[in-house]
């Protein structure tokens, strides 16, 4: 449920630059805001997500290779 909610965040806010929550905008990217990364808002975004955290769970040493 966490690792839902971590992707869908980082989904949100790269794909159309700012975050909201119930209609409330949190805050807004300064450069994403004029110019989104459209590519994760569409499905393969998710996976571009899963394999950016997990490049970044190797690099900080949390998972380790097999």
């Amino acid at each position: 449920m966490l690792a839902l909610l971590i992707i869908s965040l980082i989904r949100q806010t790269l794909g159309t630059g700012n975050l909201s929550v119930f209609g409330v905008n949190l805050f807004t990217l300064p450069l994403l805001g004029e110019n989104p990364l459209l590519v994760f808002i569409l499905p393969p975004g998710a996976f571009f997500v899963m394999g950016l955290l997990l490049a970044l769970f190797r690099w900080r040493g949390v998972m380790k290779s097999e």
